[in-house]
């Protein structure tokens, strides 16, 4: 240390690449430290490259007992660490969000931040649905997420995600609009007309002068049903710069999988496997995941006993499905919802009840982490969670 003397200065690039290895908290307070840290830790290359390296983190719900005949719900992380017999225990970690959001009303999660639907309001924003927000940063807005023009009628949030070219967080919404007048003079049975996709980003969903871009209606007269709940989220798929579903109305009116490009889109249909007919779940429990960079589904025999995982071959042809594994897991399992994981051939398997999950190896056969929850009140998300400071324009802390 001697020989560096006392007016030795680092040079930036040193000095970005040991704070590019600093978890998020650490590099807040870093800047603090001087100028040039500041300068260094907010610009916009640097939190690109931050946010990339954090490694992901399963999402959980966990209760825990505030006082007699009381809990507390809250939201923690544990990192996936792929090594033998590494529990979650002392690296569970809690998730900071306002008071007002419901944790089990948690429906999405995007580059570090976090979609609640709001079950209950605050005074002055009883018009608005969803509550987004950095658990890091503890910043967040309201978004209103309904479509001026279908006041009164059902709306489903379908995806969360972020537009590649321009870098900013879109929100892909199907509501049904409201019948034309000559339509209600012949139909006196007052359901709504046809249901259109909208696409909200922050300033339409903050902003009332700002008015979300309509896609069109969608076609077979899909509407959001009037029957059911208007709070279900279509859980989704993002492969290729595509959204997917396999519960999506238009995809569950079809029996196909629904892809949307993010940047023409443009929505598409694609088959599911010509896996026999009756020996399989329903299309509701199917599972879309990305597999080698490719697109996989995987579902359950109707006795339960193993899981089946296909992949599409070739993208643009969805004639090319090919089955490549036949899963027995060992008890307790019974697979509630698959995901990748970005590492070859290893995916994360939630079982029945979400109570329990493992990391699987799927060409050798074994576990390579089980993780086990603290309690029976803990619970699985199918969100896996990476830290970022990114700024974002219309957040306010909280």
């Amino acid at each position: 240390m001697s020989a560096l003397g006392e007016d030795a200065i680092l040079d930036d690039d040193v000095v970005t690449e040991i704070l590019l290895r600093l978890p998020c908290t650490s590099v807040l307070r870093s800047r603090a430290v001087c100028k040039v840290w500041h300068r260094i830790t907010t610009d916009p290359s640097f939190l690109a490259a931050h946010a990339e390296r954090r490694p992901a983190e399963l999402l959980v719900v966990s209760r825990e007992p505030e006082f007699e005949w009381a809990y507390q719900d809250r939201v923690d992380t544990i990192p996936l660490s792929l090594r033998a017999n590494d529990g979650p225990a002392g690296c569970q970690r809690e998730l900071h969000y306002p008071d007002h959001c419901d944790v089990h009303l948690l429906v999405g999660c995007c580059d570090g931040l976090l979609l609640f639907l709001l079950g209950r309001f605050p005074p002055g924003q009883c018009c608005s649905y969803f509550f987004v927000c950095n658990p890091v940063t503890r910043q967040g807005t309201w978004l209103d997420l309904m479509p001026p023009a279908c006041r009164g009628n059902l709306r489903v949030l379908c995806g969360f995600y972020r537009h590649g070219p321009s870098g900013e967080h879109r929100f892909l919404v199907l509501a049904n609009e409201p019948q034309s007048p000559k339509s209600l003079m012949t139909n006196m049975d007052f359901f709504p007309g046809s249901a259109a996709h909208y696409v909200f980003n922050f300033a339409a969903a903050t902003v009332s002068s700002k008015a979300p871009r309509r896609l069109g209606p969608v076609p077979g007269n899909v509407v959001v049903n009037p029957y059911g709940s208007e709070n279900q989220v279509p859980s989704h798929l993002y492969h290729r710069g595509k959204l997917h579903w396999t519960t999506h109305p238009q995809a569950t009116s079809t029996g196909k999988i629904l892809a949307f490009d993010t940047l023409s889109e443009e929505f598409r249909l694609i088959s599911c496997p010509a896996w026999p007919t009756g020996q399989y779940s329903y299309l509701h429990d199917l599972c879309l995941m990305e597999l080698h960079g490719r697109l996989a589904i995987t579902t359950n025999l109707l006795c339960g006993e193993f899981m089946e995982l296909w992949v599409l071959e070739d993208y643009d042809d969805d004639r090319s499905w090919s089955h490549r594994f036949r899963i027995q897991l060992p008890l307790p399992f019974c697979v509630r919802w698959t995901m990748g994981t970005g590492i070859p051939n290893v995916i994360l398997v939630g079982c029945y009840m979400e109570k329990l999950a493992a990391v699987y190896h799927l060409t050798d056969k074994w576990s390579v982490e089980k993780i086990g929850f603290i309690n029976s009140n803990t619970s699985a998300r199918h969100f896996l969670f990476k830290e970022s400071l990114a700024p974002h324009p219309f957040f306010d802390p909280y």
